[in-house]
């Protein structure tokens, strides 16, 4: 079992309370972070549903606590204090994105290939949408 911290703590433990290497070993209560999937299930969910404390099987909102090397840069941005928009992806954003594809999958990503993007829904949406529909034939 797993130990349960708050958004703001920085140890990870497991249940015997050593510290761990993996940030899946540590479950984040967000209950009461004004989190969507976890405190407004009254409001998106039938009485019933709500009543029955289902448990959120959301994708894109998971209950793991960033990497601390994510932590590190956003506070990074933010102590710097000035918002605006980025000019790009960064050389060690595209090393990182096309490493990966080459160790995960063996496959060598150009560079120009990789796009950023506000969100993978809003990124394929028009594509989806107009796109030709082939006929499905049996």
């Amino acid at each position: 079992m797993a130990t349960h911290t708050t958004p703001g703590d920085q140890a990870r433990l497991d249940v015997a309370g050593k510290t761990t290497g993996s940030v899946f070993d540590t479950v984040v209560d967000r209950k009461n972070f004004n989190s969507m999937k976890w405190a407004y299930a009254h409001q998106l969910l039938a009485a019933d549903e709500a009543a029955a404390d289902p448990l959120p099987m959301w994708v894109a909102d998971t209950d793991f606590k960033a990497p601390q090397a994510v932590i590190d840069a956003l506070h990074q941005a933010v102590d710097h204090g000035a918002f605006g928009y980025p000019g790009g992806a960064t050389d060690s954003y595209l090393d990182a994105v096309t490493g990966w594809q080459a160790r995960r999958f063996g496959w060598e990503v150009p560079r120009e290939w990789v796009l950023q993007t506000a969100g993978i829904i809003t990124t394929l949406r028009p594509r989806c949408r107009h796109s030709p529909r082939r006929a499905i034939r049996s």
